[in-house]
């Protein structure tokens, strides 16, 4: 490879190390084929499209959907990676920048279709893909300033890899902290899969019959990403401070009525007039009400078996209207 430029200098080593880091990925892979666990039916996948170095975040989930293999090899293109995007930009983050919050690293590299998660799961074995999850984790939350750079764990089976990996427990939305891995101390929160606020919408409700179950998820998304924008502004904040300081923010007036128009503007399509419209008096819940709907929607989740990673219609047509030129325009 042959890299020009200024900086070129600086990104031999970032381009060197994620190719190691991918070995241990692919060596994994070939052991998993070979052992009969049904891989060869799907695709090793490396995160593509990913700032390597100049990042601000890290996000850690699941497994990649398959078809940002096959239409465009870049990550950033995923539908639950642009619906995070709006609720990082809703919270202040430059339209612009958004691609640096979402370096993203999956704890299993294997293309497959969103519905596939438990089938992924079976698959693996022992964590061997762990060794290729640390490796890239050390690399992209470092930087040149000595300050490790913020980490989001998305979704319970990353919630339970976390656990399992790193000797937490009981993790839950919102839990926040500093982690070591490798020897580094990494701020961390825990958050929402992007797609299980739309798994949580029942299409035979209404948009307004849904509010109450949605908003308790919309909530934690938001929250979320607004410690995202907090930690990159100033990485060596205490992490439980700055999601305190994230949830206080949407406790009040003006956070709820922001939950309440993203509810209907991601949800349902509305657009920012309609949807202030709409949030003129927004509910509010409180934190045990948020409780109680948020374990209800996994209850009811669980018995229709809609995995966490489904990506539902709704996803896919919000995610497709942010793709247009300009959108952003319309806030």
């Amino acid at each position: 490879m042959s890299i020009s430029g200024t900086d070129a200098s600086s990104y031999v080593a970032p381009v060197e190390n994620f190719m190691a880091a991918g070995l241990l990925g692919l060596q994994a892979s070939i052991f998993l084929g070979g052992s009969g666990a049904g891989l060869c039916k799907r695709r090793f996948f490396l995160p593509l499209g990913l700032a390597m170095k100049n990042n601000y975040c890290v996000e850690l989930l699941h497994f990649p959907p398959d078809y940002t293999i096959e239409e465009d090899q870049d990550y950033l293109r995923a539908n639950t990676l642009i619906r995070w995007g709006e609720c990082l930009i809703a919270n202040g983050a430059a339209p612009s920048e958004v691609d640096r919050y979402q370096t993203t690293i999956d704890i299993y590299p294997i293309g497959a279709d969103s519905g596939e998660g438990s089938d992924i799961d079976a698959i693996v074995l022992n964590n061997d893909y762990t060794p290729y999850t640390n490796e890239l984790l050390l690399q992209w939350t470092s930087s040149d300033a000595g300050v490790a750079k913020p980490l989001v764990a998305f979704g319970g089976t990353v919630r339970s890899w976390f656990e399992d990996q790193l000797g937490l427990s009981n993790l839950a939305v919102g839990d926040s902290g500093n982690v070591t891995i490798n020897s580094v101390q990494i701020p961390y929160t825990i958050a929402n899969r992007p797609s299980y606020f739309y798994n949580a919408i029942d299409d035979n409700l209404t948009p307004q019959e849904n509010y109450p179950t949605i908003q308790p998820i919309m909530q934690d998304d938001l929250i979320s990403s607004l410690w995202q924008v907090i930690m990159k502004g100033d990485p060596t904040i205490d992490p439980v401070v700055a999601y305190d300081n994230a949830a206080a923010y949407y406790d009040t007036d003006a956070g709820q009525t922001k939950i309440c128009e993203q509810v209907y503007i991601q949800g349902f399509d509305y657009d920012a007039i309609l949807a202030q419209t709409e949030c003129l008096i927004p509910v509010k819940y409180t934190k045990s009400e948020r409780d109680e709907q948020r374990n209800a929607t996994m209850a009811r989740l669980k018995k229709l078996k809609i995995p966490e990673n489904f990506e539902t219609h709704r996803l896919k047509a919000f995610a497709k209207y942010c793709k247009k030129p300009h959108f952003y325009l319309n806030y």
